[in-house]
């Protein structure tokens, strides 16, 4: 038993080396790291040219860099951040006026830290922020999709 309990602990230690560690997940909770590498992409969807992705979050870094790109549908980068060692920054990140797919690219190099980022939309149709008028086009929705709208403003 011992043995096993030896080998495991080389395994981890082997992966946390070469790949990194990561406790949480990026865009839904606070994300700590440990020695992260790699990139990761993360996909927002607008469906109105009005609408903006708002990207808002913090970033401690104790060693090592986080690079964070906004791409816009037509790949075009919008909004950046650095995180370097030694220092916590906030992150806000913004783009709009495109309907398609915004896209998060997310580079580590040797990162150890702790990242978090929030979603935030603005401008949307059925948004939290868009106060609706009576026959609008949201009264055309299934029911399943108008669960989403904040019914305290309508």
């Amino acid at each position: 038993m011992r043995w096993v309990l030896v080998v495991l602990a080389l395994a981890i230690a082997a992966l946390a080396y070469f790949f990194g560690l990561r406790l949480g997940y990026v865009s839904l909770t606070p994300t700590y790291m440990f020695n992260a590498q790699g990139v990761n992409n993360y996909s927002y969807r607008t469906y109105d040219a009005n609408a903006r992705v708002i990207l808002t979050g913090r970033c401690e870094t104790r060693s090592g860099v986080v690079a964070l790109r906004l791409y816009s549908p037509s790949n075009r980068q919008v909004a950046s951040a650095l995180c370097t060692a030694g220092n916590t920054f906030a992150l806000n990140l913004q783009g709009g006026g495109e309907v398609g797919y915004y896209v998060l690219n997310v580079e580590f190099d040797r990162f150890t830290g702790m990242l978090e980022i929030d979603e935030n939309r603005a401008g949307e149709t059925g948004g939290r922020d868009v106060e609706l008028e009576k026959g609008s086009a949201m009264n055309a929705l299934p029911f399943s999709l108008l669960r989403f709208v904040d019914r305290r403003r309508v």
